[in-house]
């Protein structure tokens, strides 16, 4: 929960990005999404419900990508 604290302190984006293995050689490719914002969230929310949509945002966005590419991920 702290990165989604730190996010809606400072007025910051939360910007996703991934970096996946090519093959089984050292190189990679690093993905950029979209910046998740605090600022468009309602205002009337608490503090905790804020925190709460920001860190599912960011748990839907590594999902998506877990299951786009479970190999990359050491369980």
């Amino acid at each position: 929960t702290v990165i989604a604290q730190l996010a809606l302190k400072y007025d910051c984006l939360l910007m996703p990005i991934r970096i996946v293995r090519k093959g089984s050689s050292a190189t990679f490719d690093v993905y950029y999404e979209a910046g998740i914002d605090p600022r468009t969230l309602p205002i009337a929310l608490t503090a905790g419900e804020r925190e709460s949509q920001l860190l599912s945002a960011l748990h839907t966005t590594l999902e998506s990508w877990i299951y786009a590419a479970p190999e990359q991920w050491f369980w």
